[in-house]
């Protein structure tokens, strides 16, 4: 009985800090999504789909984030369960500083380039991409501290965080939207949102500091992120890359009606991507303890299945409604996206589904569908350009053809009777 009690209370600690993770990253998304919809409504179409295209790239460099916080994560949680604080305070500083270097590195890249990439997207003003290149830095550091808040265990103050940057996101963007900096108030207002997030985290972690650091060696942490940053920035690609080629193929005012059937569309793809969050630790846990997790990849299939579903019946129903309800009469032209940007957004994201799966479950053989996907929508949509709705067909066709080649490499699961307990 006492060991029941001690299982019963692990397992309602697992369930609390799962609701705190979900809660948090949940919460961080509905305030993202009220800064993009505000933004579109200040800034109008063209300066809409400037901005869309600037966070386009944001978003794809971010993608080493990404990878730099999982492998942080990782490796943080196992110098925690053998208490080797040392280390965590060695890795800690040691990659803070190898990040904001990288950061500064690709930073300064951008630098030179602004002036071409500036006309590539027809935006007139070069500086614009000066300052996105400044958040670089601090959004890399971020990663690692975020890392290290997950890896041991500290979900309160990592869901603190991710509030936080969506908060100063919204209240200083849009704020200095309304002041008429348009749409370098909303740039700046991610500059901010990461400062904050940073300083956050700092402040979070400081009881390291008084730790005596050991030094870590990295080969482990490189070579561990190398499958996790091909896939995060492959899937970047494939949800981003249409945004910054229509920038370039299209003029700003329709690109800004693409954005904004983008955005709408997405809650599509950040509501599942709360669902992947839960789903993630689940089948990796099941997967250590040699149990299978095939009914919980069902499951959240169901799950997306339901929510596309809704989705695009609403849209289906009243896409007009939506759009003016959403983004107003500017904006109306947009709504004739709508439903086929539904269609290919529910596509991307059950395929995401299965992906989170395989890496959870280390299997790395759906990187060959990806890449390959994501190579074909940039020359398709390269190539073939005559409309919005053309574009956004490819979107369909691409991700209609990975989740088929990613359902076949998962068939034994999908057809598996294993029991799941999670």
């Amino acid at each position: 009985m006492k060991a029941l009690r001690c299982l019963l209370n692990k397992d309602e600690c697992l369930l609390k800090h799962g609701a705190l993770v979900l809660l948090g990253t949940t919460a961080s998304m509905i305030l993202g999504y009220f800064f993009q919809v505000f933004a579109g409504r200040l800034l109008g179409p063209s300066d809409y789909g400037i901005f869309g295209s600037l966070a386009a790239i944001l978003y794809i460099v971010s993608v080493i984030g990404g990878a730099i916080t999982t492998s942080i994560t990782k490796f943080a949680s196992e110098f925690n369960a053998r208490k080797e604080m040392g280390k965590l305070k060695g890795m800690l500083v040691s990659y803070s500083l190898k990040s904001a270097a990288l950061g500064a590195v690709i930073a300064a890249i951008f630098l030179p380039l602004s002036a071409g990439l500036a006309n590539a997207l027809r935006i007139e003003d070069p500086f614009l991409i000066v300052i996105l290149a400044v958040i670089f830095p601090f959004s890399f550091v971020s990663a690692v501290l975020g890392g290290m808040l997950n890896g041991l265990q500290r979900f309160e103050q990592l869901s603190a965080t991710q509030v936080l940057n969506s908060l100063v996101k919204l209240l200083f963007g849009i704020g200095l939207v309304l002041l008429g900096f348009g749409v370098l108030g909303a740039i700046l207002g991610l500059v901010f949102a990461s400062i904050a997030t940073l300083s956050a985290s700092l402040f979070f972690l400081r009881c390291l500091f008084k730790e005596k650091s050991e030094s870590v060696s990295g080969v482990k942490i490189v070579s561990y992120s190398v499958p996790v940053l091909a896939s995060t920035a492959l899937l970047a690609i494939m949800v981003n890359a249409d945004i910054i080629l229509v920038k370039h193929f299209f003029p700003s005012r329709d690109a800004g009606f693409y954005v904004a059937a983008s955005t709408l569309t997405k809650v599509i793809l950040w509501a599942s991507g709360a669902l992947l969050i839960a789903m993630f630790p689940k089948v990796s846990n099941m997967n250590a303890k040699n149990s299978s997790p095939a009914k919980l990849l069902r499951s959240t299939l169901c799950y997306i299945l339901l929510l596309s579903f809704l989705t695009v019946a609403l849209l289906f129903l009243a896409p007009k409604w939506v759009t003016l309800l959403v983004f107003g009469e500017k904006f109306e032209e947009a709504s004739a996206l709508m439903l086929p940007f539904a269609a290919a957004i529910s596509l991307y994201s059950l395929s995401n589904a299965f992906i989170r799966y395989d890496l959870a479950v280390a299997r790395f053989s759906f990187l060959y569908p990806l890449c390959l996907a994501s190579a074909c929508e940039i020359a398709l949509i390269a190539l073939f350009h005559s409309s919005l709705l053309q574009v956004i067909r490819i979107l369909i066709a691409i991700n209609a053809l990975l989740l088929a080649s990613l359902a076949y490499i998962n068939r034994h699961e999908l057809t598996a009777r294993g029991e799941h307990h999670g």
